[in-house]
């Protein structure tokens, strides 16, 4: 393998540590054998398909061309971040507005949007209360 296949897998498996995934789960994401995610990060197999490892940078929100070492840094873009919101979370295009919206806050304005939906969880969670 040359220095570049290793700097591949290096961040393939990087990446699929640091999404936190099982290879079982990027199995059922991807498609793609456990087996075969397995030697790719772990550099069994020193020639990944190209289409294995878009597939498999689209499961892991990273963009293909980091895995590549075309592109740095690792973070995703905007349509796969939106992507993922809508796949995982099942956000709709308000909850993800929203969302970006509250990234663009100070500490001090996410502060006060926590402790207004935890005085919201209270009251909601008070009327679920049974009377006595």
């Amino acid at each position: 393998m040359t220095s570049n296949i290793n700097d591949t897998i290096k961040r393939l498996k990087e990446c699929i540590i640091q999404s936190g995934y099982s290879y079982e789960q990027l199995e059922k994401r991807t498609g793609i054998s456990r087996s075969s995610l397995q030697r790719y990060a772990n550099g069994i197999t020193s020639k990944i398909p190209i289409d294995a490892i878009q597939n498999i940078a689209g499961a892991l929100g990273v963009r293909a061309e980091y895995i590549l070492g075309w592109d740095d840094p690792a973070s995703p873009n905007k349509e796969t971040i939106t992507s993922l919101l809508r796949a995982e979370y099942h956000m709709n295009e308000d909850d993800i507005r929203f969302l970006t919206d509250y990234m663009k806050l100070s500490s001090a304005e996410r502060e006060a949007i926590r402790t207004a939906i935890n005085a919201i969880k209270t009251i909601k969670g008070a009327d679920q209360r049974p009377e006595s």
